[in-house]
């Protein structure tokens, strides 16, 4: 039986009207975590660290 976050879509829409990779930004803010030496109490900037990250990496594919 899949799991919930295997139902459920790996992108989601942003303001912008693109979409966002949740399982990339999910990865990337893991590893901001570990290269922090995985100090608890930093997740919602990992989080969104990692969204600026992911984005960035899908506006330099598409140019």
């Amino acid at each position: 039986m899949p799991s919930v976050m295997q139902t459920r879509s790996k992108r989601v829409g942003n303001v912008s009207g693109g979409s966002i990779d949740q399982e990339a930004i999910a990865r990337v803010a893991y590893e901001l975590f570990l290269k922090r030496g995985s100090g608890h109490g930093s997740d919602q900037q990992d989080w969104f660290e990692a969204e600026q990250i992911v984005r960035q990496r899908q506006r330099s594919r598409r140019a």
